[in-house]
């Protein structure tokens, strides 16, 4: 229940939903206020997702226990799980590295894990 309401709350914050950074700019004042919004926002975002990945783990051992490993559900869970923190490391570098030298790619970064962190959280709570 809690998941969901995270997940509307973060994905209806406006009509055409823009993302973390967006929604922290328009609710704060100032660049510290965006910033603390930003890691409160990461923080919540980490301690979901990691919820959410051991139920999901858990409905993958399950799911190989009734069907005598034929699947390695869960090992495939972690398999994608490990890529996927890959591939959130080097978009989210990237969309950094997009900032060059100007200020904000900081909390374009931390924008950019909350962002993928909650759209990750959708597709893990679909499937446990």
């Amino acid at each position: 229940m809690r998941l969901a309401a995270f997940l509307a709350g973060a994905m209806l914050a406006s009509p055409a939903w823009a993302g973390a950074l967006e929604d922290c700019e328009h609710s704060q004042a100032d660049t510290p206020a965006v910033a603390a919004c930003l890691q409160q926002k990461q923080a919540e975002a980490s301690r979901m997702l990691a919820a959410q990945e051991d139920k999901a783990l858990a409905a993958m051992r399950k799911l190989d226990a009734a069907t005598d490993m034929r699947f390695h559900a869960a090992r495939d869970l972690r398999r994608a799980g490990e890529a996927y923190r890959d591939y959130r490391r080097q978009h989210c570098g990237w969309v950094e590295a997009s900032y060059a030298s100007g200020n904000g790619g900081g909390r374009a970064r931390l924008a950019c894990e909350i962002d993928l962190d909650t759209q990750r959280l959708a597709d893990l709570a679909r499937h446990s």
